[in-house]
């Protein structure tokens, strides 16, 4: 346990950035939070696409008709199940995303 807590300490923020200066710490920038959240936004909104893209892909490999031309042929069932692949990403991803914010 004490070999732990040296390691532990040796990892340590407490740096000068400046040798004026007297602030010792990290270098916090101070963005204000509706931008931050907007960024969390936009970027979790891609992130979100991107595995929807995947999940699509991956699931048509897997099954053994194209969806895309079943749902051109206007096959409701794949479109339930083409929506609950969202919706399951989608909800997963937010819970994910939102509970990183706090």
């Amino acid at each position: 346990m004490s070999r732990w807590r040296e390691k532990l300490t040796v990892v340590s923020y407490n740096y000068k950035t400046d040798t004026d200066s007297q602030q010792t710490g990290p270098i916090m920038i101070d963005i204000p939070p509706i931008i931050l959240n907007f960024v969390y936004v936009m970027l979790g909104g891609i992130l979100t696409l991107f595995f929807m893209k995947i999940s699509c892909t991956m699931f048509n490999k897997m099954v053994n008709f194209n969806i895309s031309d079943e749902l051109g042929k206007g096959n409701i069932a794949v479109g339930l199940m083409v929506m609950g692949i969202f919706i399951g990403l989608g909800i997963s991803l937010g819970l994910v995303i939102g509970l990183g914010l706090s």
